[in-house]
């Protein structure tokens, strides 16, 4: 637990992008196994529309991910523990683990529809919650808008509400994917002209 060595790390405090890095790489391989997870909507007896569907979702995800992680957040960190960053990737794991599990059954005619929205919209809300609290850490000109804040959670319950009354799997699907893309359209809306800036500088 990180924060059994807290005494420590102030002490001698850890070198943020070393920490940054690794996590990183560990979120590409949860992401990985969840394209691996994905895989049996891709055999020609299942493939279809709503497999390329899933596939942006989880590429839209990603995306997400990185777009916070490599462009908004400000890795010149000095005098911390690393705590908050470590904690914040527990709930990133946590939600897309639960995203992996619910696209894998949520096909399936046997399974219970509510569960399966439940459990992708729980793993999508605790993946939007670390990003939100990796804002923290973020570089000033990318400090988090009240607005995007309240986009978020608006599509998202939203989301949830209208697959739990819709819940057949190609609504579901079609759903997610059109909240995922508002969600990061939006957040590249917002930060686009400071990234942009960035570069030029």
């Amino acid at each position: 637990m990180p924060l059994l060595t807290t005494k420590y790390t102030l002490k001698h405090p850890i070198i943020f992008p070393h920490l940054l890095e690794r996590l990183n790489l560990l979120v590409i391989i949860i992401f990985g196994e969840t394209i691996i997870g994905i895989a049996d909507y891709f055999q020609p007896k299942t493939f279809s529309f709503y497999s390329i569907l899933i596939f942006l979702t989880v590429a839209l995800l990603f995306f997400t991910y990185a777009l916070q992680f490599d462009k908004l957040i400000n890795e010149d960190q000095e005098d911390v523990t690393g705590n908050i960053l470590i904690y914040l990737h527990y709930l990133i794991i946590f939600g897309i683990s639960l995203i992996t599990v619910s696209i894998k059954f949520i096909h399936e005619s046997d399974a219970n529809s509510w569960f399966a929205v439940l459990c992708l919209y729980c793993g999508i809300g605790l993946f939007y919650l670390g990003l939100l609290f990796s804002t923290h850490y973020n570089k000033l000109q990318f400090k988090l808008k009240k607005s995007t804040i309240f986009l978020f959670i608006s599509t998202t319950l939203i989301g949830t509400i209208s697959c739990l009354i819709w819940s057949s799997f190609e609504v579901i699907t079609i759903l997610t994917f059109i909240i995922i893309s508002i969600n990061i359209g939006w957040l590249v809306h917002v930060n686009l002209p400071h990234i942009k800036k960035g570069i030029l500088l």
